[in-house]
Parts: structure tokens; C-alpha cells; sequence
């Protein structure tokens, strides 16, 4: 068994979570589950998808509540930054910056530690971006090869050089090793950087830098971990370089959004 967990709102099930949902459904084999973490009121239309391989949850959680209260209010905390503004001395203007806007991305965090509060995973998981088509059949035995060996943490997609300034991982999937002794651990890591405010003091607030933080922070201290992309560290979207193409599309980017493909 394996078990997938994403999370999406009313907008962007609208947008591409329903197309992901549909696909799973129609595409997975029934030794692999799918959790989708909802943000806001789950609308009927949105239950209706609930199955043996689908099950949606609220992604409401006393930690999640607890950060986005601390930190919420805060415009920085949502990617909004502030600059001087050069045609007008003494005026300053702000700007949206995705790589600073920790709370769009601190959901990834919280539903996964949602789900094991719950016991909802009791073999090996994975993060997957909500903005995923899958392509053809596929079974629990299939995805195998994507997640980390039993002696390695986690698995994911490494880049060395992109993108610029700082370079971090594409994470639209990221295997965990349900078994690994330290698995339990590295998610609260995460999860203790959004709560004590530690997200802030990096040089982006998003969950890949983050991510990557925590993975060598952990690999300083002997743990291993599984590069899928490790032949492709130099490309914009390593996800479709690997085998993880063969059997999902990840629709990066608003442009592979508005067409439909990768």
C-alpha cells in the first residue's frame, strides 16, 4: 500500500484539484490511497469524490491554527514585500514574492503531520502537488521505485543551480519511509520551523527551502537520503525527467496550467 497526500481549497480544486482527483480515481489501482487535506468548507461536490482510495479531510489542526495566528497577519508572512520606491523618495511600495510567502506553503507541513496525528498512514507516504495529472494505470508495486529504500529517510528531486538565486528542490513529490526511525522526526523538524517562527531566519519562507534545510541537516548526522533526480540536477523540472513522468504530468508553473501539460 501506498498512500499520497495533497491539499487544495475551493480555488484550486476548481482550477486543477478536480482534474487530479478524477484522474487518481480513474487511474490508480486499489492498493494506493489518495488524501486530499482541504482548506475551508469541503462543498458536497467535494465529498463526492470520498472512496476507498480517496478520503478528504479538513486540514484545520491546533498547530495549524496556532501558526497562522501567530504570523498570519503578518504581510511579510504572505509574500508581500516592501521596497523603497525609486521614482518616489520617501514612498515605499510592495511587491509580491512566492518564495517569501510562508503561509501558502505551510500547508504542505501541516496536512502531513495531520495525517499521522490521525493514523490515517500506516505504511509508505508521499507529498503530491495538487496540480498533477495522472497518465496512466498504476498500482502500489509501480511506485515503488519512487520512494526511499529501507535504509534511507525520504525521497526527492534534487537541483543543484536552479532556480536562481538560491537553488532548492522541486518538491511536488517527496517519498517518506514510513519505517525509518527518524521519519516521525524530520516532519515535526518542519513543523517546529513554522511554529517557533525559525522559517523566517532562512533565506526563502517556502517549504522546499525548508525541505532542504532539514534534509541536510539530518544527513550531517549520518541519515540517509534517496535523490530521484540525481541525473538531472541542473533542470528547471526534474519531475518529468524521471520515471515519475511515466505516470503523472505536473503542471508547474501558471503557463503548463493554462495548456494542459508539461
Amino acid at each position: 500500500m501506498k498512500t499520497m497526500i495533497t491539499s487544495m481549497n475551493q480555488k484550486l480544486y476548481a482550477n486543477y484539484g478536480k482534474r487530479f482527483i478524477n484522474s487518481w480515481s480513474e487511474n490508480s489501482a486499489n492498493d494506493t490511497r489518495l488524501i486530499v487535506s482541504f482548506e475551508g468548507d469541503i462543498s458536497e461536490e467535494v465529498n463526492s469524490h470520498a472512496s476507498e482510495k480517496i478520503i478528504i479531510i479538513p486540514i484545520d489542526s491546533d498547530v495549524c491554527n496556532l501558526f497562522h495566528r501567530k504570523f498570519g497577519a503578518f504581510s511579510e508572512a504572505n509574500g508581500l514585500m516592501y521596497s523603497k520606491n525609486k521614482k518616489m523618495p520617501g514612498v515605499a511600495s510592495f511587491s509580491y514574492n512566492f518564495r517569501y510567502d510562508a503561509i501558502r506553503f505551510s500547508f504542505k507541513i501541516f496536512s502531513l503531520y495531520k495525517c499521522l496525528q490521525l493514523g490515517l498512514i500506516k505504511n509508505d507516504f508521499a507529498w503530491i502537488d495538487s496540480d498533477i495529472v495522472c497518465l496512466k494505470n498504476f498500482s502500489s508495486s509501480d511506485l515503488d521505485q519512487f520512494f526511499p529504500e529501507p535504509n534511507q529517510l525520504a525521497s526527492y528531486l534534487g537541483r543543484e543551480s536552479f532556480p536562481k538565486p538560491n537553488a532548492y528542490s522541486e518538491c511536488g513529490f517527496v517519498g517518506f519511509n514510513f519505517g525509518h526511525p527518524e521519519v516521525f522526526n524530520f516532519i515535526e523538524e518542519m513543523l517546529r520551523n513554522y511554529l517557533n517562527g525559525d522559517i523566517f531566519l532562512l533565506k526563502e519562507w517556502h517549504d522546499c527551502y525548508l525541505f532542504d534545510t532539514c534534509r541536510k541537516s539530518f544527513e550531517k548526522n549520518n541519515h540517509s537520503f534517496k535523490n530521484l533526480s540525481i541525473n538531472f540536477m541542473n533542470e528547471e523540472h526534474p519531475f518529468m525527467k524521471t520515471n515519475l513522468g511515466i505516470f503523472f504530468d505536473h503542471l508547474k508553473g501558471p503557463e503548463r496550467k493554462i495548456i494542459g501539460h508539461s
